[in-house]
């Protein structure tokens, strides 16, 4: 309600109160006035028919002395001396067969009515039980009041008239109600000038107290709520009184209360939720449909550079420019909002961004859905975690247990070598003291044999060398096609001496069919050689590994013991950082081997019971997919 600027009286509930109200008190009066006239009206014509009939009866007795004395002309002179009366405009005498005997109008003598004419109608239209003695007509001069008053056929009348007829004739008079109807206009016209008094009293005081007790206290409750709408949340409405207008404005005060109490509360939650988004490391990052921003957090703000104000409600590749791809098509990009929007699940990514000083940093994105009322995804929070430092941590660890994993393989690798070193000298010795013995064909041929010796041994020592050179290296991660059986068997040897040396044997259990994978051979090596030192640990004295790759289980490797195993809680740390439950251990081997193995694309997996042994199976991702390079 806007009566800022405008007259109370053109405000439009006062404008529509007036109207009503108006149409109330004229659908009152006017029915009310109706029916005084009208009942004013009827009462007059009663008093001008009883007055007709009392005349009408004088002049019956008068005519009715005259017709017995038989003195015609003085009947005549009182017909025609009815005409002296101002407001008697006619007078008939009217027979059996409906001639008009006598008149005071010479038009009418000697006229013939006849009983279906118009005028007759009026009367003999009704059974005579039931006509009344006059009846309002409607003349080309104006209203009259026409009564008809039978004259008897009475015993005197007998030796003119026939005895068997009980009336002789009629006398019609035409009486003019003229001043009737002038008197019910003047009471019409003083009535509805009363009533129109009446009428205007009423629509002002209406009026007036409506504006008093109702408009100006709304105006109250209208200028309370433009105050609260502009900030002035203490200011309340005046009550004055306990009528509805008055509980109005208290249930109006009670929901500023609840309201301004809310809006304290939202405030409060705002801050609270602003100061714990502000508290969080990782970059917080809110948006809608159209990836417009519509709440960040300050580390985020700090990461890109700008002032968390300025970056509000913009888009997202407004913000990261060349690094935002949520602007194609949903087949080309790898935004993890619009696969969030798209599916309603959780998302994860891995972005590559440039500061505005040129660092390269690493960023882990979470994409979570907010669902609005109809459960479909309205907003995403996207949760940006740096990872450089977390990554390179990562690789320190691996390269310390790669160089861990190398020492202690050192004396296996040695006492490896050192044995075809042994058989080769025992044969160059045998060679030398053959070749000073000259010993002929014979002796050539054992030559040859201890040279073939010689030569396979030299071969074992360069394989042994050349896996443990590919260890120490750290290859990148390059995946390639690999025949997993061939680079099982490459392994083992790297371990036999650690299992010997324990009294564990390691046997390969054949498959039906050679497996391949798609990962880097050297990271394939240096999980498979952590998972058996491990092994190696866990086992007994006479404790037996296995090694397969079952073929209904795709492309995997498992390695199976029967050591000492593990309780739940141990096996849900084991892949946890430093976590070790030998005293020389670092906590590091499985730990690095499952980052391996998900950079390759796959997982390790690991069931255990205790004292029942391990069963670690290492997955690799199906070979249908396509060769990928990822960077270490």
């Amino acid at each position: 309600m806007q009566t800022r600027g405008k007259k109370w009286f053109l405000e439009p509930l006062a404008v529509k109160l007036f109207l009503v109200v108006s149409l109330v008190v004229l659908g009152v009066l006017i029915p009310a006035g109706y029916l005084v006239t009208s009942q004013y009206y009827q009462f007059a014509l009663s008093l001008k028919r009883n007055e007709t009939y009392l005349q009408d009866h004088v002049i019956a007795i008068a005519l009715q002395h005259q017709m017995l004395e038989d003195r015609r002309d003085l009947i005549r002179e009182m017909v025609r001396g009815f005409s002296s009366n101002p407001k008697a405009k006619r007078l008939l005498i009217v027979d059996h067969e409906g001639r008009v005997r006598l008149s005071n109008d010479p038009t009418f003598e000697d006229r013939v009515f006849a009983r279906d004419s118009p005028a007759c109608q009026v009367c003999h239209a009704i059974p005579s039980r039931q006509r009344a003695t006059s009846a309002l007509i409607e003349l080309e001069g104006g209203a009259v009041l026409r009564s008809v008053y039978p004259l008897r056929n009475q015993p005197a009348c007998h030796r003119c008239h026939d005895p068997s007829r009980t009336v002789n004739g009629v006398m019609i008079t035409d009486t003019d109600v003229t001043d009737v109807r002038t008197r019910l206009a003047a009471q019409i016209k003083g009535m509805a000038t009363l009533l129109g008094v009446i009428a205007l009293v009423l629509l002002a005081g209406v009026t007036l107290v409506v504006r008093v007790l109702v408009l100006r206290r709304l105006e109250r409750i209208e200028a309370t709520t433009r105050a609260i709408a502009d900030g002035d949340f203490s200011r309340r409405v005046e009550i004055e009184g306990t009528d509805a207008v008055a509980r109005l404005g208290s249930e109006f005060n009670a929901m500023a209360d609840s309201v301004t109490d809310l809006l304290s509360q939202l405030r409060r939650q705002r801050t609270q939720l602003e100061n714990v988004m502000s508290s969080v490391d990782d970059g917080l990052l809110v948006i809608d449909r159209t990836f417009t921003v519509v709440a960040l957090n300050k580390s985020l703000a700090e990461r890109i550079g700008d002032a968390r104000e300025n970056l509000l409600y913009q888009r997202c590749h407004e913000i990261w420019g060349a690094h935002c791809d949520c602007t194609r098509g949903e087949s080309d990009s790898q935004c993890p909002a619009r696969a969030c929007f798209a599916s309603g699940q959780i998302h994860k990514s891995l972005r590559t961004r440039y500061t505005r000083d040129g660092a390269l940093r690493e960023e882990e994105v979470f994409a979570s859905p907010i669902a609005g009322a109809d459960g479909e995804v309205d907003q995403v929070v996207e949760v940006w975690r740096d990872i450089t430092e977390r990554k390179s941590r990562e690789a320190r660890m691996a390269e310390f247990q790669r160089l861990v994993s190398l020492g202690m393989l050192a004396s296996g690798v040695s006492h490896e070598i050192n044995t075809p070193l042994g058989t080769m000298l025992v044969h160059l010795d045998d060679i030398r003291s053959q070749a000073q013995e000259d010993t002929g064909a014979g002796g050539l041929e054992s030559v040859r044999g201890k040279l073939e010796i010689i030569r396979n041994e030299l071969l074992r020592c360069h394989d042994i060398t050349r896996q443990f050179l590919q260890l120490s290296r750290g290859a990148s991660m390059q995946r390639e096609l690999l025949e997993i059986p061939a680079l099982v068997r490459a392994t083992l040897p790297l371990v036999a001496h650690r299992a010997k040396k324990a009294g564990v044997t390691m046997r390969i259990v054949e498959g039906d069919t050679a497996p391949f994978a798609m990962a880097n051979a050297g990271a394939v090596q240096q999980v498979l050689l952590n998972i058996l030192l491990n092994a190696v640990q866990a086992s007994r004295p006479g404790g037996e590994i296995r090694l397969r790759w079952p073929s209904h289980s795709g492309p995997t490797i498992w390695i199976e013991d029967d050591g000492i195993g593990m309780p739940p809680e141990v096996r849900e740390k084991v892949f946890e950082p430093f976590f070790s439950r030998q005293p020389s251990g670092t906590g590091l081997g499985l730990f690095v081997s499952l980052n391996l193995a998900r950079q390759w694309g796959g997982d390790i997996r690991v069931t255990s019971e205790p004292e029942r042994g391990s069963t670690f199976e290492v997955a690799f991702p199906p070979i249908e997919e396509p060769c990928l390079t990822i960077a270490s």
